[in-house]
């Protein structure tokens, strides 16, 4: 005879089992769950000695201090015992099959969730606004619908219009894993690489502009960025320009820009000198005159 795998460790006497709507069931004793088997209830231990509750000298009032209980549990048959099994395993398998359902649905869901509140479309694609000056123009990116991220910046899940050439695309694939509650996380380098793409770092220079101490007129030239910068000379802006054939020149000056970033313009100047920087061939001009090209 055999108890089932609950009640396996109790102290009975299978001698005494009795039946009871057709079916076999014993006394059996076990620990008592409310005092641990202790027959009182413990408010503290001092110095290795158990000080039971004030009340009622601390009695367990559940085994009245015998420090087991009586159960009444049933017995089975070897046949008996095989088919419980088998049925408990059945319904195991349909718990599980029930919970990895709902997990699965879950994950599907936080996922969905996620891209939709980080801004990827259906296609798992981001729009990056392109340009460095975002938060100049913030207001008006946010008017097109681009939203903030502090790893993918001003982005928006549709190009909206007027913006076609002023984003690129950032793929969900190749930028995020998923944690297996279905949170995103951007992989390490993401932030870095959209940066250094905002900045036009991903475009190396590897051939100077024209030769030192040279003036040159009108140059057709896109305006890449233009950052205030604080010297040792006080403030001055950091115009980076760059040719029709991604050479790149760079002005210090004081003057204030009125051409928007990626603005084709015409550049006048003086060719400075001929650096290096982080392997990219730079051309320091001065003197210059930005004139806009009339459309």
């Amino acid at each position: 005879m055999k108890v089932a795998k609950t009640y396996q460790g109790y102290t009975y006497d299978e001698n005494k089992a009795y039946t009871k709507e057709g079916k076999l069931y014993v006394k059996a004793k076990c620990k008592c769950d409310r005092c641990g088997g202790l027959g009182i209830i413990a408010s503290r231990v001092e110095n290795g000695k158990i000080i039971p509750i004030p009340v009622d000298a601390g009695i367990c009032y559940k085994c009245e201090g015998k420090k087991f209980v009586t159960k009444e549990i049933r017995l089975y048959t070897d046949e008996e015992y095989e088919k419980m099994e088998k049925a408990n395993a059945k319904a195991a398998e349909k718990r599980e099959a029930a919970r990895e359902t709902k997990m699965k649905a879950e994950y599907a869901e936080k996922k969905a969730k996620w891209i939709a509140d980080e801004g990827f479309n259906e296609e798992g694609i981001t729009y990056v606004y392109a340009l460095s000056d975002s938060y100049d123009v913030k207001d008006e990116l946010k008017q097109a619908g681009f939203r903030f991220n502090p790893t993918l910046m001003w982005h928006c899940s549709e190009v909206p219009a007027g913006y076609e050439e002023k984003v690129f695309p950032v793929s969900l694939e190749d930028n995020v894993e998923f944690s297996a509650w279905g949170t995103g996380i951007y992989k390490n380098g993401t932030k870095k690489k959209i940066e250094e793409k905002i900045n036009g770092s991903e475009i190396k220079s590897t051939e100077w502009f024209g030769e030192v101490g040279e003036h040159f007129d009108n140059l057709v030239v896109i305006l890449k960025s233009a950052h205030a910068i604080q010297t040792r000379f006080g403030m001055s802006n950091l115009v980076k320009f760059f040719t029709e054939d991604n050479r790149e020149i760079d002005w210090w000056t004081t003057v204030t820009i009125g051409a928007a970033a990626g603005s084709t313009v015409l550049l006048s100047g003086n060719i400075k000198s001929h650096n290096v920087y982080d392997d990219a061939k730079i051309t320091i001009v001065s003197r210059c005159k930005i004139k806009e090209i009339e459309e």
